[in-house]
């Protein structure tokens, strides 16, 4: 499930990747379920409008864990004065609006690939040697880290 957001936030440290949705997209992860966190009437409005879906006001904070994903429906512009968005009368057109998947991790995920790749570069720089035995050994080592690599991409994608 989702959490449906009206900023990017980043409430506690980690690494969030962040990916640009179109309106369909966006509209379509929606619609398999959300939690909302969207505190303006016009931009939980809007997303209603673009998605079909009721979107409830919440002021609540949000809490991400490990692996969590957020749909944002953010202004693509700062206003000068923030309680414009409060106000009924505030009613931004559709362009004015992006929308972003964010996917939060407590640590980084690429850290084991890079470790591995560096491996696989200290390796092949050492080179396999001259005797059958180093290079069946350099090719041993080499079937490890790259067996190590495909579980770390694999890991990186679920």
């Amino acid at each position: 499930m989702y959490k449906l957001l009206n900023s990017a936030v980043m409430p506690k440290p980690g690494h969030y990747y962040v990916v640009p949705l179109t309106v369909a997209e966006f509209a379509a992860r929606l619609r398999e379920g959300f939690t909302s966190y969207v505190g303006y009437p016009a931009t939980a409005d809007h997303i209603s409008q673009v998605a079909g879906v009721r979107v409830p006001l919440s002021r609540d904070p949000v809490d991400l864990q490990h692996g969590d994903q957020a749909l944002v429906c953010r202004l693509k512009y700062r206003l000068a004065d923030p309680t414009q968005k409060a106000n009924k009368d505030f009613v931004p057109s559709a362009e004015d609006y992006e929308y972003l998947l964010v996917t939060y991790h407590e640590q980084d995920p690429y850290a084991p690939v890079v470790s591995v790749a560096r491996k696989l570069r200290d390796l092949m720089r050492a080179g396999a040697g001259e005797s059958i035995a180093e290079v069946s050994n350099y090719l041993t080592q080499l079937g490890k880290l790259l067996r190590q690599l495909a579980d770390a991409l694999d890991e990186v994608e679920r």
